[in-house]
């Protein structure tokens, strides 16, 4: 058995993986490739020499307490050929992964588990404390308002996402390195999805309102909104408001936000992630964090 950090000559070894677990996509899995992986630890796990059947890979992550940056990861693609399951090769994976993690200083890893089975399956290797998001769902016909004529929308670049995700998000989300956001544009583009910004008078006097989403691939009348800095009721319906010129055939917007950001009402408590933790000073401040642009 050998199990080492992925290289760039294991790209198809990586895509085989990838294919038969996740998606047959191939534009989704050559964005992840080129836009994702290089900025990665992925691990692989072979049978023999050139058969590999396993992989994993732990994305960076870091959050900012007390004006201090402390490092993490992100758990992601967790795989294993379908004829090779039931050999506990992810679970060796894993246990890699966590063990570099904590040689190399990381003080949190994260994983998003697709399932109830899957949360049960990570509990046992101690990512055990459960983060929480708010969703908050909006019917377009009672809310929408007309789009002012001064809003006027572009196209926001990685390095303004990453200074505002810093700027609003510091106290209540994880963050992502400017790779990972740019990966996480190119993932949400692809999808016919939309990453916008302006400008918005509001009681912040001249603020800049973002937001990331893209349609919902199983219900064709709905969009995603990953992520947003809209806080209150009227920025939510002017965010909503813009989204209803780029898709007009919208009916239902869900949004999803930390427990701590979003000042409205009308939302649901949903599991979200678990999280492993190397550092016990941080418990307090990192379980009520949010994990968005989850790169799912």
């Amino acid at each position: 058995m050998i199990v080492r950090l992925a290289e760039v000559k294991d790209n198809e070894h990586i895509f085989k993986i990838w294919r038969a677990c996740f998606t047959d996509d191939h534009v989704y899995i050559a964005n992840y490739l080129k836009y994702c992986l290089p900025h990665t630890k992925t691990w692989l796990l072979g049978i023999k020499d050139d058969i590999y059947v396993s992989c994993l890979s732990v994305i960076p992550s870091f959050i900012i307490f007390n004006n201090v940056i402390y490092k993490g990861g992100y758990l992601y693609a967790v795989g294993t050929l379908p004829e090779h399951r039931g050999n506990s090769y992810s679970k060796i994976l894993i246990n890699a992964a966590i063990e570099d993690s904590r040689r190399e200083g990381l003080s949190y890893l994260l994983v998003k588990p697709a399932s109830e089975a899957l949360y049960q399956f990570y509990i046992k290797f101690s990512f055990d404390k459960i983060i929480s998001k708010s969703v908050s769902k909006f019917i377009t016909s009672p809310i929408v308002c007309p789009v002012e004529n001064s809003i006027i929308t572009s196209d926001i670049s990685v390095s303004e996402l990453y200074s505002m995700r810093e700027d609003f998000f510091s106290g209540t989300h994880f963050l992502w390195t400017k790779e990972i956001l740019n990966y996480a544009i190119i993932e949400a583009k692809s999808r016919s999805g939309s990453c916008k910004k302006f400008q918005k008078n509001s009681k912040r006097s001249g603020s800049t309102l973002y937001y990331i989403a893209y349609p919902d691939e199983l219900k064709s009348n709905k969009i995603k909104i990953l992520e947003t800095n809209a806080i209150n009721p009227a920025e939510i319906k002017t965010i909503i408001s813009v989204l209803m010129e780029e898709y007009p055939k919208i009916e239902e917007f869900e949004i999803e936000s930390s427990l701590r950001f979003m000042d409205y009402a009308g939302f649901t408590i949903e599991k979200s992630a678990l999280l492993y933790l190397f550092n016990n000073d941080l418990s307090d401040f990192l379980k009520h964090l949010h994990l968005s642009l989850p790169l799912e």
